[in-house]
């Protein structure tokens, strides 16, 4: 007994020193990016700062293209042919209407602080839901593994929103692992920040509440708070959901995964979303704990990620979360099939940096080290979450008892 009581500290500790370097590679990483003047001005957050400071200062449209008029010509001087406009839901505003009241510079190190934090943060609870990796060793190899992987890197360095769901998603998770649906769809709200990630989640997520009475307070959790995001903007400017769509048309045109091999008049990517669906259907009455909810999770976030037009490779980055959920189900269901998947996230990390890296140093071939590593993270890595997670979506519900950790 003495010995699993001292293994479960020296466990802790392991776990609270992971944390710890944790905050250290986080405050780093913003302090060094803070230091150089382009990564400052070129970062997402610079444009939505000076719409929200415009929105406050003359009641600028948020939308308004003088902003991303006014913002080319800071940072580079004339137009920079990237159409640069606010371009997501009003609602962002609750994140940068305390960043407008600081100097650009100090609010550029906090955004960037927050949106690791909102990284690591929705990793480390989503850990603790599955019990997944199951010791501080393994948990300290997968946060390196997310906190150096080319889709993160870029996130961080670029000031994106992607994480802003994965904290939402995360916290909806945990509460509906504890049947508080209410909170669960609450917290579900911060999907809808950037719903060009989240939007096939929440049918299912809409799906799977719907079908059971108990379950209803998920929806009403989820719409009171969603009118709270409306009305608050709408303070400033009514019209906000008009402005915002019309806004869409200036956005240079982009195109998805699927676009790139066969996608005639959007064909592929209404019968991918039409087929995942109705797997989701299927599996409406699925427990939270089942490894038919984690695989219709996961399969939502990757067929989403397939089908929706975006650039890069930021959108990608939930998929952690799919991982985390997906992996205790297949150790319980295939060892051996679990293993050949750790392998494979470890293979697709390493490849990943050897393709950046020898597409970045071959002569004349500048601009390959992107192209090899969004086709590696935009293509494969939702093809492989997909593929990992429908086995779990077309089988009978195997239930999964992961302990709830309350610690």
């Amino acid at each position: 007994m003495n010995e699993k009581v001292r293994n479960a500290s020296d466990e802790q500790k392991k776990r609270w020193m992971l944390a710890v370097l944790g905050v250290v590679f986080m405050v780093g990483v913003s302090l060094v990016l803070n230091s150089v003047p382009i990564t400052r001005l070129r970062s997402d957050i610079y444009l939505r700062w000076y719409a929200t400071n415009k929105l406050f200062d003359e009641d600028r449209d948020l939308y308004s293209p003088l902003n991303g008029q006014e913002v080319d010509q800071i940072v580079y001087g004339q137009p920079s042919g990237m159409k640069p406009g606010f371009y997501y839901p009003a609602h962002l505003i609750l994140f940068t209407a305390p960043l407008a009241k600081l100097p650009y510079r100090t609010a550029h190190f906090v955004w960037t602080l927050a949106v690791q934090f909102f990284f690591f943060a929705s990793l480390w609870i989503m850990i603790r839901e599955t019990g997944w990796p199951a010791t501080a060793n393994g948990v300290a190899l997968f946060m390196v593994m997310a906190a150096l992987v080319l889709p993160s890197l870029q996130h961080t360095i670029w000031g994106q929103f992607n994480t802003i769901g994965m904290l939402g998603l995360a916290l909806s998770y945990m509460a509906l692992r504890r049947e508080r649906y209410g909170w669960a769809g609450i917290w579900a709200v911060a999907l809808t920040v950037k719903p060009q990630n989240y939007a096939l989640l929440l049918i299912f997520l809409f799906i799977w509440a719907f079908s059971k009475r108990g379950r209803w307070r998920f929806v009403v959790g989820f719409g009171v708070t969603a009118v709270f995001m409306w009305i608050i903007p709408a303070i400033f400017q009514p019209n906000w959901v008009f402005d915002f769509f019309g806004s869409l048309n200036q956005y240079i045109p982009v195109s998805s995964s699927i676009d790139m091999l066969w996608n005639p008049y959007q064909i592929t990517a209404i019968a991918l979303s039409i087929a995942a669906m109705l797997l989701f259907f299927r599996n409406r009455k699925t427990a939270v704990v089942s490894a038919s909810f984690a695989g219709c999770l996961s399969l939502s976030l990757a067929v989403w990620a397939l089908v929706f037009p975006v650039s890069g490779m930021f959108h990608v980055l939930p998929l952690a979360l799919a991982v985390i959920l997906l992996m205790p189900h297949w150790l319980q269901r295939s060892p051996r099939f679990y293993r050949l998947i750790w392998y494979g996230l470890m293979a697709l990390f390493v490849v990943g940096w050897i393709a950046f890296i020898v597409g970045l140093t071959l002569p004349g071939g500048y601009g390959l080290h992107i192209f090899w590593t969004q086709l590696l993270y935009k293509d494969f890595f939702p093809l492989f979450i997909a593929a990992i997670s429908l086995p779990f979506c077309l089988s009978t519900e195997i239930s999964l008892n992961l302990e709830l950790n309350h610690d």
